[in-house]
């Protein structure tokens, strides 16, 4: 327990002083050991008289008071006078402290304000003129509450301070946020949210704050420091990103749903509230089991912390309107907490006060970053059962989730963690603090002063500090602007037109920093020495902008240069072999740039011999503090290795100066050349796809591993397979290719190799009865790579790719440390995922294609992630984007170089390998159906089967009603998910076409299930209203992503140019039926590219007639007929043929 201190102010001081002049020194110090072990009780201040019981040796108690005189009249006026000729101490009171001037004015005066009073206690040692222990313990007491509250001391006199003055509402400890309740939000919501950058306002919030406040016996400012120290340092351990297999899943959920915030004017008790269609079973509630929740009324409950961590651990924000909203929101609060941008408030209680959390309003980013954030509140804060506006629900939001991580933190202060104090346990651990307690009484009052000096700084003004003048011959004057006028005033003029309490009141705060403001009252301006100019500039203005205060610099002071680190690079050859060879010839130094200058580390050595922290250079100033220094010439004395890598990364951030020979070896390197497309491919690339050939041959014959991320649709693979022909046909491979890819996928690429690249053999390592065997290329999938690694590390790769390389995103799973194992000459990836938006998936893909190139994981995070994921720092993005550019081509079909070369619409054929189920009730239905072929009328059962085996293709469950709806059973649905995934990664919209109702269910079910979103189902059967709604929502609400529509419900009719994605999911096998379906999304109004997908089944009926229709659709045969009608003027023979696998 920290030991007492009685007189932390001058206030209490004296008043300690006066007392110890009339007793022995034996009773004061059993006086104190009294009121420091709670001895005295039932403490009172009634008008001029403070009572007490102390307990006694001889007696339960004693009975103790203090009687006041009141102030002689004419001590009263002196004193009344004095505050009103001193502008500063009259501020003082307003603000709600006494000034230790006014002190010294009633010393010096000699007005008796300590001792005027008697003294009573029934105890047989109290003799009437020297008090006895029990009065030096009531004394103590009184201290106490005077170093909290100084205006007890003149009440108790007869001079109420805060009456005379009318301020009793000024100094009440107002409740930390302005509750505006509303109905509605009228304004649009503001789409994009800016996150602006902090700087660290720790030492500008301790720079503003008293040693020993009166609230508490230690130094709390040594406290609040070593709290801001903990809480930068350890958030990233308290709430940190989590690796939690589920944490899409959750995020998908959670992108779904409407959340709101439920709370009282208890800050403490407030949690946010889900409420989604998409939780319906105990297995996906145990998503949340590891997160504290709580379930009312089907919505889930979670404390302000929990979702803290799960939000900083998403990735996208899209999603509902909260969401987004939250997205951010937890976003800015972790910023908050990184740079100390939140303080102490207290909320005044029924016999309690609680402590919490609110964010730095004082500074103008700050509040101009809440401001953001309140542009898009979707109306989310419910508190005492009614919502707030947007300004007081986003500040409620964010004191809630402030106020929840401090306890989260477990810090307390390292000289009080064995027996910590109440009021600690108050600040640190959440915990009401009882002030029915006499010791407590003023704390509230006290805490709330100490504190509100950053609430002072919201004004009706604003003030503008101008420096004019030239080199040593600077003067500062105050300009005070009226907000609402919009007119200004230098300061000695504003004193006498405009609101003088306002202006003083926030002014005194101002005097702490500039203590000349004082002679600007009756002055336009004051001289600055030098010594004074540059303490200004260093430090003062850094606190006083802080506060809201513009200041205007002369030019040669506005643009202060800041020098910094840059490499020289040569080399001490003249042959480059390769880029990974240089390595053992360059030779670099370091050197320091100021603005667009370069001078030698001696020469900078040399610059700030003077010791100044403002230095004239050339025609400007340079500014560098010690700190600075030190830290960078500690970077320049570590002399560590730069690696080629850190080199090439310096030299596109152009933070390296590169000899000439080398600069015109690095353009070469990365300019891609003309390259003769090879002779046996079985295509015609468009332009921009001959390039991204030529873009990838160039990388991975200067040994690069390259990532091929175009937007869906653009044709990766195509491009792919034209480097692997290249390579082939050039004896650059003589070696085995592994392509290893989802399952859902292994069909495509074997259809695509045998179109466009027909001279490689290949076959799939796939199955059961898989045997790994000779030919050019192995497919085989992700699992399987894992499985039968043993098998794979024995052969010789020359080159590897992974398809849909986001799979191996998580660096930690057995399937990704299994790809990576595996050594090959050249190694691409390909994925239409936007890896730059999902950093932990960006680096583990380039450890795949270029390891170390972005250094370890944890160094990565440090660098990048962190400052990209959370603050979505634009400079770290362009320096991110600017080193892996060389190596990632990623273009989208609205590039201005791609859309020209591209159809209106892109037609893909998206091959389903059927599961073992599949296949097994396919040909169980197909060989019953021909064994009943002699006996019956052959062609209806034909037709009969046609549906039987369509619907058994799509799913099991769609033929027989009865089968489990597990995607596993399908290789359809299979794939079906994985593209769905790829577009909803891209935050783009898709329309899926089914004939059959039952199976439009089934995908619902599916697709909420496995992807935790919600799609839209349009039926035949709808009202006009129910098709108007649910069209409107996928339109305009960024939460529905995918729309179901059964064939003939969606066929006509509507305008869905949301959508940009059509997936048949299974077909009419009429061209015109499905033209008719995707024109749903390609129509007038559409502004981006279509891209259609038809599902097909490889090696069933489907395969057979798409081909039989594609080939009628070359002879123009199949232009206006309708539905599957043609199929009936087919032959017998014709039609078994379909079916004969």
């Amino acid at each position: 327990m920290a030991k007492k201190i009685y007189g932390t102010t001058l206030w209490g001081k004296e008043f300690i002083q006066s007392i110890e002049n009339q007793t022995d020194a034996a009773r004061l110090s059993r006086g104190k050991t009294y009121a420091n072990t709670d001895k005295i009780y039932d403490v009172k201040i009634s008008q001029n008289q403070v009572i007490a019981k102390v307990k006694g040796n001889y007696s339960p108690f004693y009975k103790t008071a203090l009687t006041f005189s009141s102030f002689p009249k004419g001590d009263k006026e002196v004193i009344l006078k004095f505050i009103d000729e001193n502008p500063f101490v009259l501020a003082g009171i307003i603000n709600g402290k006494l000034s230790d001037k006014l002190l010294e004015f009633i010393k010096i005066n000699e007005i008796d304000i300590f001792r005027s009073f008697n003294m009573n206690c029934n105890c047989y040692d109290f003799y009437g003129a020297y008090p006895c222990k029990h009065i030096a313990a009531l004394y103590y007491a009184l201290t106490n509450q005077i170093d909290k509250n100084p205006f007890i001391l003149f009440s108790l006199r007869g001079l109420d301070l805060i009456e005379h003055y009318n301020i009793k509402e000024e100094i009440k400890v107002p409740y930390p946020i302005e509750l505006t309740y509303i109905d509605e939000i009228n304004s649009p919501l503001q789409e994009n949210i800016t996150l602006l950058k902090q700087e660290n306002y720790a030492n500008f919030i301790l720079s503003m704050l008293g040693d020993f406040p009166p609230f508490s016996h230690i130094n709390y400012k040594e406290v609040m420091e070593e709290f801001y120290k903990k809480a930068s340092k350890d958030l990233v351990q308290t709430i940190s990103s989590i690796r939690d297999e589920n944490i899409e899943k959750i995020q998908r959920i959670l992108q779904n749903s409407h959340i709101t915030m439920v709370g009282k004017n208890d800050i403490g008790v407030a949690k946010f509230k889900i409420e989604t269609d998409l939780v319906k079973s105990n297995e996906e509630l145990s998503l949340f089991r590891r997160y504290k929740f709580q379930l009312e009324d089907d919505a889930i409950f979670i404390l302000p912390t929990e979702l803290f961590t799960l939000f900083i651990s998403f990735e996208d924000d899209s999603g509902s309107s909260s969401y987004t909203y939250l997205f951010y929101l937890f976003r800015v609060t972790y910023i908050l907490i990184e740079n100390s941008g939140y303080i102490p408030a207290v909320i005044e209680m029924d016999q309690f006060i609680q402590i919490i959390y609110k964010p730095l309003l004082s500074v103008d980013t700050i509040k101009k970053q809440i401001e953001i954030l309140a542009s898009s509140y979707p109306k989310i804060a419910n508190i005492n059962d009614k919502y707030l506006d947007s300004l007081s629900g986003t500040n409620y939001i964010l004191n809630a989730i402030l106020t929840s991580f401090v306890p989260k933190l477990g810090f307390m202060h390292k000289n009080q963690k064995a027996n910590p104090p109440a009021i600690s346990l108050s600040f640190f651990r959440g915990k009401l603090l009882r002030i029915k307690e006499f010791e407590y009484e003023n704390s509230a009052f006290s805490i709330n002063n100490y504190f509100s000096i950053f609430d002072i700084a919201q004004s009706n003004y604003n003030y503008k500090i101008f420096i004019d003048g030239v080199e040593n011959n600077y003067v500062l004057s105050i300009c005070v602007e009226n907000k609402t006028s919009k007119e200004q005033y230098l300061l000695s003029e504003a004193i006498l037109s405009q609101n003088k309490i306002e202006i003083i009141k926030f002014l005194s705060i101002l005097n702490q920093f500039l203590p000349k403001i004082e002679l600007l009252i009756k002055n336009s301006d004051v001289e600055l020495s030098q010594k004074e100019i540059e303490e200004f500039l260093l430090k003062t203005s850094s606190i006083i902008t802080k506060l809201g205060v513009q200041i205007i610099l002369p030019k040669e002071l506005r643009n202060l240069l800041k020098p910094k680190l840059t490499l020289k690079v040569k080399s001490t050859s003249k042959s480059f072999q390769s880029f990974f060879s240089l390595d053992g010839i360059l030779e670099y130094d370091w050197q320091i740039a100021i603005g667009e200058e370069l001078i030698s580390v001696s020469e900078f050595e040399e610059l700030l011999k003077s010791g100044q922290e403002l230095l004239k250079f050339k025609e400007n100033y340079l500014i560098i503090t010690p700190d600075e220094a030190k830290a960078l010439f500690a970077q320049i004395n570590k002399k560590s290795k730069l690696s080629t890598f850190d080199i090439l990364q310096a030299k596109l951030n152009n933070e390296a100066f590169l000899s000439k020979d080398l600069e015109l070896y690095f353009e070469d390197i990365f300019t891609p050349k003309k390259i003769t497309l090879p002779t046996s491919l079985n295509a015609n690339l468009r332009e921009y796809q001959t390039r991204g050939f030529e873009w990838n041959i160039n990388n991975l014959l200067n040994g690069f591993g390259t990532i091929l991320a175009d937007d869906m649709g653009l044709g990766k693979t195509i491009q792919a397979i034209t480097s692997l022909l290249f390579l082939k046909e050039n004896n650059h491979i003589t070696n085995n290719i592994i392509v290893v890819v989802p399952t859902s996928l292994l069909t495509n690429w074997e259809k695509e190799l045998e179109k466009f690249a027909p001279t490689l053999s290949f076959f799939s390592f796939y199955g059961s009865k898989r045997v790994m065997r000779k030919a050019d290329i192995i497919l085989t999938t992700y699992d399987l790579v894992r499985r039968d690694f043993e098998s794979f590390k024995q052969l010789k790769i020359d080159c590897l790719i992974i398809d849909e390389a986001q799979k191996i995103k998580n660096p930690d799973t057995n399937i990704t440390q299994a790809i990576k194992s595996l050594k090959a000459k050249y190694k691409i990836a390909l994925s239409g995922t936007p890896v730059e938006n999902n950093l932990s998936e960006l680096w583990s893909i380039f450890d795949f294609a270029l390891p170390k190139y972005l250094k370890s994981l944890k160094d990565f995070q440090n660098i990048y992630a962190k400052d990209i994921e959370i603050h979505k720092d634009t400079q770290k993005i362009e320096k991110l984007k600017k080193i892996t550019a060389p190596f990632m081509l990623r273009r989208l079909k609205t590039n201005k170089d791609i859309i020209c070369d591209l159809p209106d619409k892109i037609i893909i054929d998206e091959y389903a390998t059927m599961s073992k189920e599949q296949a097994s009730l396919y040909k169980s239905v197909l060989d019953d159906t021909m064994k009943q072929m002699d006996q019956k009328d052959s062609k209806g059962l034909i037709f009969k089967l046609l549906i039987a085996l369509k619907q058994i293709c799509n799913h099991p469950r769609n033929f027989d009603k009865t089968s489990d709806s597990n995607p596993t059973l399908s290789g359809k649905t299979q794939l079906l998910l994985t593209l769905l995934d790829s577009i909803m990664l891209q935050d783009e919209k898709v329309l899926i076409f089914t004939q059959y109702t039952q199976m439009a269910d089934i995908l619902v079910e599916v697709i909420e299930k496995e992807l935790f979103t919600k799609p839209l189902l349009l039926k035949g059967n709808m009202t006009k209203t129910q098709r108007e709604d649910v069209v409107e929502k996928f339109q305009s609400d960024n939460r529905f992503k995918i729309f179901i529509l059964s064939l003939k419900a969606g066929g006509v009719g509507l305008n869905l140019t949301a959508a940009n994605h059509v997936i048949h999911y299974d077909l009419w096998f009429n061209p015109a039926v499905e033209n008719q379906a995707t024109d749903r999304a390609f129509r007038i109004g559409q502004t981006k590219k279509v891209t259609v997908h038809r599902l097909i089944t490889k090696n069933s009926f489907e395969e057979k007639i798409d081909k039989m229709i594609k080939a009628k659709q070359e002879l123009s045969e199949l232009s206006v007929n309708i539905g599957e009608n043609w199929l009936k003027d087919m032959s017998k023979d014709d039609l078994l043929d379909i079916f004969d696998i």
